[in-house]
């Protein structure tokens, strides 16, 4: 068998092949989809007698996410809405991120109602599972643990109450469980907890993240507020830089409870910042609004509402880049199945929101536009 002989002309149509290869791969790595800081496990109509699973690791798409906050939905009736907030978490050396990362599986920890429960050393908490007993009203919860790679140090209590409207901070009053807001806190995760009745408080044991040498990083943060009329929520920067809305949830009437979550987004384990300033869409009836989109290659950083549905909503609209100097596209934008406004609850993770529709009061029809960063 003769030796096969390349020419000098095959040997630069294969260095080309190369090169275009390489360059190829380069553009798939920039043309990735984002991953987002945080994500909202979401249940609702949980009446007495019944139980919820919120786990924030279920799936392909959600890994490494960790319990970083908790918001009680009250309504006047025995149907009552809550949610955990995921949090992605990272430590930062100049500018080099590292994802802080949990190990094994997870444990489930059982307790009985009103008993405080923090996870073994070294374990955070990954997903809550409430069981809502028929006679008493009582609540039982199961903890999901597991092990964390970062430290963890400074353990705290936060007691649960209804949220003031524009503060974040994390002091918080007493108040019933399913009236309260709990946020661990910039780089704080949750390790453990206690829940008794709808009568009594709720309570979310959090630890601060040690690295050291390093600062961490949060992928996402919780926004409340106790009546949706009031809640000048603004740009999501203004709590969590580079941040944008990925999931919101609403009750009741116009003085009913919002809440939002404001992620970060991150591509190739490199922070996507927001570009420009952000566009400001003010919509002058809530009632007539219909679809409201955010302009082209532009994601939703911010909403507010005021008054009724006759009253105003307000948009805020900015695009994101990479580490490229690139502004991101967005693609597959679709609307969500459409809810009833005053039971909704939109989660777009593992995408961002982009618009919104909604028509009439809080019985009319609302959906959201989801689209994915690449």
């Amino acid at each position: 068998m003769k030796p096969i002989r390349i020419t000098i002309h095959q040997r630069v149509f294969l260095f080309i092949v190369a090169t275009l290869s390489i360059f190829a791969a380069m553009e798939s790595a920039q043309a990735a989809r984002a991953v987002p800081g945080g994500w909202t496990p979401y249940t609702v109509d949980l009446a007495l007698g019944t139980s919820s699973r919120l786990q924030c690791n279920k799936d392909a798409d959600h890994q490494q996410y960790i319990v970083s906050g908790y918001a009680g939905l009250p309504t006047d009736k025995d149907i009552r809405p809550h949610l955990l907030s995921c949090s992605l978490f990272w430590t930062s050396k100049d500018s080099t991120l590292e994802p802080v990362t949990l190990e094994g599986s997870a444990t489930v920890h059982n307790t009985n109602p009103g008993q405080t429960f923090t996870c073994p050393e070294n374990q955070v908490l990954v997903g809550i599972d409430f069981l809502f007993k028929k006679d008493d009203d009582k609540v039982a919860a199961s903890y999901s643990c597991q092990v964390i790679s970062a430290k963890l140090e400074h353990t705290k209590v936060m007691s649960g109450g209804q949220k003031g409207e524009t503060s974040v901070d994390t002091s918080q009053p007493s108040g019933e469980m399913g009236n309260s807001y709990l946020y661990c806190g910039v780089g704080s995760v949750a390790v453990g907890g206690r829940f008794d009745t709808w009568k009594n408080t709720a309570q979310l044991v959090c630890a601060s993240l040690a690295a050291e040498g390093q600062t961490i990083e949060t992928g996402a943060i919780l926004r409340h507020f106790g009546n949706e009329s009031y809640a000048g929520l603004g740009e999501c920067a203004a709590s969590l830089s580079d941040s944008a809305i990925v999931a919101r949830s609403h009750v009741d009437d116009e003085n009913g409870p919002t809440t939002y979550l404001c992620a970060r987004y991150y591509q190739n384990e490199s922070r996507m910042v927001l570009t420009g300033s952000a566009s400001h869409h003010s919509i002058e009836d809530e009632s007539e609004a219909g679809t409201f989109n955010c302009p082209s290659a532009a994601v939703m950083v911010g909403r507010s509402h005021e008054d009724d549905e006759n009253g105003s909503t307000d948009y805020w609209c900015q695009s994101l880049g990479n580490k490229w100097g690139e502004t991101a596209k967005l693609q597959n934008i679709k609307e969500s199945p459409s809810k009833v406004e005053h039971r909704a609850m939109f989660d777009c993770s593992p995408g961002v929101m982009t618009g919104r529709y909604h028509l009439l009061d809080e019985n009319g029809s609302s959906s959201v536009y989801c689209g994915e960063l690449y």
